[in-house]
């Protein structure tokens, strides 16, 4: 999926679309999450990057904010030369229920782009 909002490009990726319905992440949520982020949900977790916890159709959903990356990494994940942070998570987190490990399981990872430069990600 992807879509355009004040200046910024996103791409939103997920397995499944129809989990995401489920959990209540519809277009709508995935269009607003930067300024639904900002202001709503629990912090559980703000440093460098911040995880929130979301109540949505009773699921509890866990969404991290990374942190922009420095302008050589978002360079890099820009061109695709490097996966961004969001991705690499994703792709790890579906590799470790594989492997039998109890983790969250992965949803979606957003990246937002500004000027063709990866910007922030979910």
């Amino acid at each position: 999926m992807k879509f355009k909002e004040k200046g910024y490009t996103f791409f939103v990726y997920s397995a499944e679309v129809p989990i995401l319905k489920e959990f209540g992440l519809d277009e709508n949520f995935l269009k607003n999450l930067p300024n639904y982020f900002d202001n709503h949900g629990q912090t559980i977790h703000k440093a460098r990057n911040e995880i929130k916890v979301f109540d949505l159709n009773g699921h509890k959903i866990n969404v991290k904010k990374y942190a922009i990356a420095p302008i050589v990494n978002r360079i890099l994940y820009s061109l695709g030369i490097r996966k961004p942070k969001c991705q690499r998570a994703f792709l790890n987190a579906e590799k470790i229920l594989k492997a039998g490990f109890n983790t969250p399981k992965p949803l979606a990872f957003i990246i937002q782009r500004k000027n063709c430069l990866v910007y922030d990600s979910y």
